[in-house]
């Protein structure tokens, strides 16, 4: 008499047993952002290159990238983090849940996104907080600062405030109001800073409109 045995089922939704490529290829990126982050605390003329090149390409991208949102991308991440929370919380009790196994798993994809985070930071303006100083970007000697110094150039900056204040228009709440729109602002900006540019090499202009 023939016997036939049960089928044995599969589960096709079963988690893969590696990390997939993509978390991979992060974590490598990471150890490289990794060594270029101790390279720029030690080595102050690297991080003054990456900072001046690389750097102000990665902070150019971002300006084009973020230029349609009209407030700050980091402080959009921020205000969201609590529903990202819950959403990244039910679908790790939904999907990952089932052993050990899918719990580290899920936990080493979670760890790849916050090293996306850190990777933009250090290409885009982790180096420039290692930089030479001011002084020595724009060749400066910098003296001790008497208090008499200090008295003068407070005098001279009141002075200065006084002229201004007649241009300034007020509202009845006692609010001063903005001579310039967001676009007429920026523009205004960005035309300063190119003139700084034009008289000094701190930095490539970045012609891209900033989103702030």
């Amino acid at each position: 008499m023939n016997r036939t045995l049960p089928a044995i089922h599969t589960d096709s939704r079963k988690s893969p047993r590696r990390l997939p490529i993509p978390v991979l290829v992060i974590y490598l990126l990471a150890l490289l952002t990794g060594g270029i982050h101790v390279a720029a605390v030690f080595l102050p003329s690297f991080a003054d290159w990456f900072n001046r090149y690389i750097g102000a390409a990665v902070r150019g991208a971002l300006s084009y990238l973020t230029v349609w949102i009209p407030f700050s991308f980091a402080e959009l991440l921020l205000f969201s983090l609590p529903i990202i929370f819950v959403v990244m919380l039910r679908r790790a009790l939904t999907h990952y849940g089932d052993s050990w196994k899918s719990v580290l798993r899920y936990c080493a994809g979670l760890l790849a996104l916050l090293l996306c985070f850190y990777i933009l930071f250090v290409w885009g303006f982790g180096t420039g907080y290692h930089g030479s100083t001011l002084e020595e970007k724009l060749d400066l000697d910098r003296q001790p600062v008497s208090a008499e110094e200090l008295e003068e150039t407070a005098r001279w900056l009141v002075e200065r405030i006084k002229i201004e204040q007649d241009e300034i228009a007020y509202r009845p709440d006692g609010f001063s109001v903005m001579p310039y729109s967001h676009s007429g602002m920026n523009k205004q900006l960005m035309k300063a800073y190119d003139t700084v540019c034009e008289n000094m090499t701190l930095s490539p202009t970045c012609t891209a409109a900033s989103s702030r």
